[in-house]
Protein backbone atom coordinates (compact mmCIF):
# COMPACT_ATOMS: atom_id res chain seq x y z
CA UNK A 1 0.00 0.00 0.00
CA UNK A 2 1.07 3.87 -0.72
CA UNK A 3 0.25 5.73 2.39
CA UNK A 4 1.36 9.38 1.34
CA UNK A 5 0.83 12.56 3.21
CA UNK A 6 -1.26 14.48 1.99
CA UNK A 7 0.86 17.05 1.03
CA UNK A 8 2.67 14.20 -0.95
CA UNK A 9 -0.28 13.21 -2.62
CA UNK A 10 -1.27 16.53 -3.89
CA UNK A 11 2.57 17.18 -5.06
CA UNK A 12 2.23 13.53 -7.01
CA UNK A 13 -0.91 14.55 -8.70
CA UNK A 14 -3.51 12.91 -6.90
CA UNK A 15 -6.37 14.85 -4.94
CA UNK A 16 -6.02 16.13 -1.14
CA UNK A 17 -8.96 15.90 0.85
CA UNK A 18 -7.74 16.06 3.94
CA UNK A 19 -4.59 16.97 6.33
CA UNK A 20 -5.46 12.89 7.34
CA UNK A 21 -3.17 10.36 5.33
CA UNK A 22 -3.71 9.62 1.96
CA UNK A 23 -3.66 5.86 0.01
CA UNK A 24 -2.58 6.57 -3.48
CA UNK A 25 -3.84 4.69 -5.97
CA UNK A 26 -4.17 4.24 -9.98
CA UNK A 27 -7.06 2.70 -10.96
CA UNK A 28 -6.74 1.01 -14.65
CA UNK A 29 -8.37 1.09 -17.57
CA UNK A 30 -11.24 -1.51 -17.71
CA UNK A 31 -13.91 -2.39 -14.85
CA UNK A 32 -11.87 -2.21 -11.70
CA UNK A 33 -13.18 -2.72 -7.77
CA UNK A 34 -11.56 -1.48 -4.71
CA UNK A 35 -13.02 -2.81 -1.32
CA UNK A 36 -12.32 -1.51 1.90
CA UNK A 37 -13.15 -2.76 5.01
CA UNK A 38 -12.54 -0.82 8.57
CA UNK A 39 -11.33 -1.60 12.12
CA UNK A 40 -15.07 -2.09 13.31
CA UNK A 41 -16.10 -4.15 10.24
CA UNK A 42 -17.59 -1.62 8.26
CA UNK A 43 -17.14 -2.86 4.68
CA UNK A 44 -17.61 -0.03 1.34
CA UNK A 45 -17.17 -1.04 -2.58
CA UNK A 46 -15.94 1.48 -4.95
CA UNK A 47 -16.51 -0.48 -8.45
CA UNK A 48 -14.96 1.98 -11.46
CA UNK A 49 -17.00 1.58 -14.31
CA UNK A 50 -16.00 2.99 -18.04
CA UNK A 51 -18.71 3.23 -20.56
CA UNK A 52 -16.44 1.80 -22.87
CA UNK A 53 -15.45 -1.93 -22.43
CA UNK A 54 -11.56 -1.41 -21.37
CA UNK A 55 -11.80 2.42 -21.50
CA UNK A 56 -11.28 4.76 -18.30
CA UNK A 57 -13.63 4.82 -15.55
CA UNK A 58 -16.67 7.41 -16.18
CA UNK A 59 -18.50 6.75 -13.03
CA UNK A 60 -18.08 5.11 -9.67
CA UNK A 61 -20.70 3.19 -8.15
CA UNK A 62 -20.68 3.07 -4.12
CA UNK A 63 -21.72 0.35 -2.10
CA UNK A 64 -22.15 0.26 2.20
CA UNK A 65 -22.51 -3.32 2.68
CA UNK A 66 -22.97 -3.04 6.39
CA UNK A 67 -25.49 -0.52 6.48
CA UNK A 68 -28.14 -1.11 9.18
CA UNK A 69 -30.72 0.86 7.08
CA UNK A 70 -32.88 -1.03 4.83
CA UNK A 71 -32.58 -1.70 0.99
CA UNK A 72 -34.76 0.78 -0.82
CA UNK A 73 -34.27 0.10 -4.33
CA UNK A 74 -33.56 -2.81 -6.31
CA UNK A 75 -30.02 -3.77 -7.26
CA UNK A 76 -28.64 -6.79 -9.20
CA UNK A 77 -26.60 -8.07 -6.92
CA UNK A 78 -27.65 -7.62 -3.69
CA UNK A 79 -30.07 -4.42 -3.38
CA UNK A 80 -29.66 -0.77 -2.94
CA UNK A 81 -27.82 -0.10 0.08
CA UNK A 82 -29.97 3.51 1.96
CA UNK A 83 -27.56 5.57 4.67
CA UNK A 84 -27.56 8.60 6.31
CA UNK A 85 -25.50 10.92 4.33
CA UNK A 86 -24.86 14.75 4.15
CA UNK A 87 -25.15 15.92 1.06
CA UNK A 88 -22.44 19.28 0.91
CA UNK A 89 -22.66 21.71 -2.16
CA UNK A 90 -21.18 25.34 -1.89
CA UNK A 91 -20.29 25.14 1.81
CA UNK A 92 -23.45 24.38 3.28
CA UNK A 93 -25.52 21.15 3.37
CA UNK A 94 -27.78 20.45 0.14
CA UNK A 95 -29.33 17.14 1.71
CA UNK A 96 -29.36 15.84 5.23
CA UNK A 97 -31.01 12.42 5.95
CA UNK A 98 -31.63 12.07 9.65
CA UNK A 99 -35.17 11.96 12.01
CA UNK A 100 -37.31 14.02 9.51
CA UNK A 101 -35.81 12.98 6.21
CA UNK A 102 -35.35 9.10 4.93
CA UNK A 103 -32.22 7.40 4.45
CA UNK A 104 -31.21 7.68 0.55
CA UNK A 105 -29.31 5.62 -1.68
CA UNK A 106 -26.04 6.74 -2.96
CA UNK A 107 -25.50 4.55 -5.77
CA UNK A 108 -23.45 6.04 -8.47
CA UNK A 109 -21.21 9.05 -8.85
CA UNK A 110 -20.63 10.53 -12.26
CA UNK A 111 -16.86 11.41 -13.72
CA UNK A 112 -18.09 13.81 -16.09
CA UNK A 113 -17.38 17.81 -16.76
CA UNK A 114 -20.48 19.93 -14.88
CA UNK A 115 -21.26 21.03 -18.71
CA UNK A 116 -21.86 16.98 -19.90
CA UNK A 117 -24.63 16.90 -17.02
CA UNK A 118 -26.35 20.05 -18.24
CA UNK A 119 -29.79 19.73 -20.30
CA UNK A 120 -30.40 21.45 -23.57
CA UNK A 121 -32.92 24.34 -22.98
Amino acid sequence: MDWSTAANAAKRGYGKFNNCPHLCIDVPDGMQTITCRTSAGEQVTFAFIPYQERGPADCIDIYHHTSKVPAIAPNINEGATAMNVRVFSGGGDAFTSGPDKPPATLMCLILKPDDACVEDE
